[in-house]
């Protein structure tokens, strides 16, 4: 028995069966990858015969992930990150529609992130937007959680902002007179 060779997912277990009275009987079949798949059945000279199409859920929800999420980012600019609720096999738990919470978690500067940094999440994902930080450093890190599960974030930059004045704090001594203060 194998899937459809169509299908990408891959079928794991035991595919070979001794037939009994006609019948071959399978047990502790899985397929890797939720959705709709087809099983194709083989045997020998026997023309293939082609089950019908039958829909895979995600498995218990076991990890969460940043799916999207930048590295680089200018001070006080609005960013976006993606999370999502997946099972041991990597589909998503489309399932999952619990609250989501991210926050600061490594902050070398001590800043805060501004934004909704809560949301309830929609068939096992979620997107933050507009979040900021205004203050410029390296080593910001993200952590998110839903429903027990935890997830952080790989390495945060926050470069400074393009100036927009320049402000004078000390007046220049008086050079004297003359073009570049050269005295005579």
């Amino acid at each position: 028995i194998t899937l459809d060779p169509a299908d990408t997912a891959t079928l794991q277990g035991t595919t070979t069966a001794a037939a009994v009275n006609g019948v071959a009987t399978f047990t502790g079949l899985r397929v890797d990858r939720a959705g709709p798949h087809r099983l194709m059945a083989y045997s020998g000279s026997l023309v293939p015969a082609q089950g019908t199409q039958s829909s895979i859920t995600h498995a218990e929800p076991a990890t969460l992930t940043f799916t999207s999420f930048p590295t680089r980012v200018m001070a006080g600019f609005p960013f976006n990150t993606t999370l999502q609720v997946r099972d041991a096999f990597g589909n998503r738990a489309n399932s999952v529609s619990s609250q989501a919470t991210i926050a600061l978690d490594g902050n070398p500067s001590g800043a805060a992130m501004q934004g909704v940094t809560s949301k309830v999440m929609g068939m096992g994902e979620v997107l933050f937007m507009d979040l900021k930080i205004a203050k410029a450093a390296t080593g910001y890190s993200l952590s998110a959680s839903v429903d027990g599960l935890n997830a952080a974030s790989g390495p945060l930059e926050i470069f400074p902002a393009f100036p927009d004045r320049v402000v004078v704090l000390t007046q220049p001594a008086s050079a004297g007179h003359g073009a570049g203060g050269a005295r005579a």
